[in-house]
């Protein structure tokens, strides 16, 4: 495999980590308490797992850059690097206002629900919480995927051929998997994140545009296409804008969020997939 490709299926898992914390059940809270009121290992575990993603988009893209890198230049210039530092930003700016703005809004509005209440503490909380912040954290995550792809390692677009052994078949079910893993993600995390319309389905329409450019302009060959490392961005790209576009349209384009539906928190949907399994499986009530 690939040392880019590497970094690139770390960086997926780390943005698919995120993006889970919140399903941690919420009795890990009761059982091992934080000793600051109000703290939770939500927020814990949020932080770590932005620092881990910052810190793995950083070094996929400075391992891109050093594949694409020519023998006669010695170092990586710092211009270079300015677009992914400035990407980074945008995300830890986005997380830090989500960050503090949900500890507060969770402390008076268990749930976020939707209340009518026209107070300025509710509304500037909630516009920061679910609004602003969610908008530039994956705004940040949306921009630099997008420069991953656009700097894609120019020798891993034309791989020799491999014996079907079992590695490749598992290195082929890994690939799979993590795209699509990916495209649940992020189809999630728009709808989740109020941030369908404004940042997912452009970041999937400008991934699409960009590689089937890349294809039509840069490759003759049908094969080069499918044999690059990074294409599978476009198939998670794919996936998540069908998903939010059969969303948008059955609720009439309003992208509505899973608890509105009823659905509950993401904290608890663990909790009602294992109790939905046991009562079809052993008739637990």
């Amino acid at each position: 495999m690939a040392l880019p490709l590497k970094h690139l299926y770390l960086l997926v898992l780390c943005i698919m980590l995120v993006s889970a914390v919140p399903l941690v059940p919420r009795a890990i809270d009761r059982n091992f308490p934080i000793p600051i009121a109000g703290m939770t290992w939500h927020e814990i575990l949020d932080c770590l797992g932005i620092f881990a993603l910052s810190m793995q988009t950083f070094i996929t893209y400075y391992a891109h850059l050093q594949a694409n890198k020519s023998k006669k230049e010695e170092k990586i210039s710092a211009t270079k690097l300015l677009p992914i530092i400035l990407s980074i930003t945008l995300m830890i700016e986005g997380h830090g206002i989500h960050w503090s703005c949900n500890a507060i809004h969770r402390t008076f509005n268990p749930g976020n629900e939707w209340k009518n209440n026209k107070n300025t503490l509710y509304t500037l909380t909630y516009f920061l919480d679910e609004i602003l912040g969610h908008f530039l954290l994956f705004a940040g995550i949306a921009i630099s995927c997008l420069l991953l792809i656009l700097i894609e390692p120019q020798q891993d677009l034309q791989m020799e051929p491999q014996p079907k052994t079992l590695k490749w078949y598992f290195n082929i079910l890994l690939f799979y998997s993590l795209s699509i893993g990916l495209s649940i993600t992020m189809f999630a995390a728009g709808v989740e994140g109020q941030c369908a319309k404004t940042v997912i389905i452009p970041w999937c329409i400008a991934i699409f545009t960009c590689k089937i450019q890349s294809f039509c302009f840069q490759r003759s060959n049908i094969i080069n296409f499918y044999n690059s490392t990074i294409n599978f961005f476009c198939i998670c790209a794919i996936c998540a804008l069908l998903w939010l576009m059969l969303w948008g349209y059955l609720f009439g384009w309003h992208f509505p969020e899973f608890r509105v539906l009823g659905l509950g928190p993401f904290s608890t949907w663990i909790g009602q997939f294992i109790k939905f399994i046991s009562s079809k499986m052993f008739f637990v009530k």
